[in-house]
């Protein structure tokens, strides 16, 4: 049985996630990757809430085999 495991990051943009996520098939570190645009995060910072552009790729590790 082989594990599986999602990963899941954000990022300030796409065009950064692109390279990075580029990178990481490049170095054989992720099998692949989907690039979701779009994302709102919302959170408290400090004393005051907070809203944020993001990107986010779901990413799946390279087999060991």
């Amino acid at each position: 049985m082989t594990d599986i495991c999602e990963v899941i990051i954000t990022a300030p943009d796409a065009d950064w996630l692109a390279d990075f996520t580029r990178r990481l098939i490049e170095d054989r570190l992720v099998a692949g990757a989907n690039q979701i645009e779009q994302i709102r995060a919302i959170y408290r910072w400090g004393a005051r809430s907070t809203t944020t552009p993001k990107a986010a790729s779901p990413s799946t590790p390279a087999p060991t085999w």
